[in-house]
């Protein structure tokens, strides 16, 4: 079941991928209407006044455009995680309540995603304040931009991956609790992995550890509001 939503996770990485090359495209794009002199910005009145507009323009794109598409993809791919994993199961459709869980499930991550790219937001206008002002080069500030949106997508990608496993998760986890009442067994849980600099706190502590089934729902993560 795991290598379902792993295959949903890695088409959702490609398409990351490609929506993060538009992005920067468009923004480098944009940043390059700043005004310069021999390479370097500008800092007359006109100048701010040009580089206050464009940095609006990238805000937007950052905070509308970038949140907006990968929210779209982590909703996609979760959903596709979820349908295979209870393809598989022969889990049959999803219950309201399951369908409710899943949709919490990408809408805590999604949270996390628009708080980056806010973030991310944030430091291209102050480099592009600090460059106008300083009359820094243009290209280092375009390739500053270029690696805050990647910064970005890089927090945003494990975002999606946790919306992903976490909807494949909860249909087997639901499937599994079917069965552990129709046994009158309790079912334990293992968390296997990975474990590098991306695994979260949360899930660190539980790496090689096992919980009840049907204690998982207690469990605080602070991941789902």
């Amino acid at each position: 079941m795991a290598d379902e939503a792993a295959k949903a996770a890695d088409r959702a990485a490609r398409e990351l991928a490609r929506i993060e090359r538009a992005l920067i495209e468009q923004i480098k794009k944009l940043t390059a209407k700043l005004d310069v002199k021999q390479g370097e910005l500008v800092s007359d009145r006109e100048a701010r006044a040009n580089a206050s507009k464009i940095r609006g323009q990238i805000v937007r794109a950052m905070e509308e455009q970038g949140v907006q598409s990968v929210a779209q993809a982590a909703d996609r791919f979760a959903l596709e995680a979820a349908e295979a994993v209870a393809r598989e199961l022969d889990f049959g459709e999803f219950e309201p309540d399951v369908a409710r869980e899943i949709e919490q499930i990408i809408n805590g991550q999604m949270k996390e995603v628009a708080d980056s790219f806010s973030k991310g937001a944030e430091d291209i206008s102050e480099a592009m304040r600090i460059g106008v002002t300083g009359g820094r080069d243009l290209q280092v500030l375009i390739q500053n931009v270029a690696d805050t949106v990647s910064a970005s997508f890089s927090k945003a990608q494990a975002a999606v991956d946790s919306a992903i496993m976490g909807a494949g998760r909860k249909v087997q986890n639901v499937d599994a609790q079917d069965a552990q009442e129709a046994q009158g067994e309790r079912v334990v849980a293992v968390l296997l992995g990975p474990l590098d600099s991306l695994t979260r706190p949360f899930c660190r502590q539980w790496v090689g550890k096992g919980v009840y089934l049907d204690d998982l729902d207690s469990l605080e993560n602070d991941q789902i509001e």
